[in-house]
């Protein structure tokens, strides 16, 4: 039994002493053996349509819809929302950690080393495949760059 087991153990046997929990001891025990154990990748079997649990919206509800956004950004009432899931800094961590091994380095030295190291080799393929990500356009304006320039920054 790992170290961590053994924490978990002892926050449950704590848990289930105390008599003022707002969460069920079943849920939390839930909640404590997935982290333990992960959770299952579901196994995609088809894509979504309508009717398969996805609304079309007819003119009229999409009508409406647009009205009780545009009140609620008129009154400010419109949140960025960004999930704690921590996937955004995940997604450049190795970017990151080649950034503090070295600042100096070009995009054919990282090629040259990505077959022998898995950070070089996925900063590698996000240099070489930036152009596909969603966020390209929005990297061109916020730099101020045009197609030639940010080849160049790469």
């Amino acid at each position: 039994m790992s170290h961590l087991e053994d924490q978990i153990k002892i926050v449950v046997k704590t848990l289930k002493t105390s008599s003022s929990n707002q969460l069920s001891l079943k849920s939390i025990e839930e909640q404590l053996n997935l982290f333990i154990n992960g959770v299952s990748i579901p196994q995609l079997i088809k894509p979504c349509l309508i009717s398969d649990g996805i609304v079309e919206l007819n003119d009229e509800a999409k009508d409406e819809l647009l009205s009780i956004h545009n009140k609620a950004a008129e009154e400010g009432r419109l949140v960025k929302f960004v999930p704690a899931s921590g996937a955004a800094s995940r997604m450049f961590q190795k970017l990151q950690s080649i950034l503090n091994k070295s600042e100096n380095f070009s995009l054919e030295d990282l090629g040259k080393i990505s077959f022998e190291d898995k950070e070089s080799e996925a900063v590698y393929q996000l240099l070489i495949n930036l152009h596909k990500f969603a966020f390209y356009e929005d990297l061109k304006k916020l730099l101020n760059l045009d197609e030639k320039g940010i080849e160049e920054l790469i």
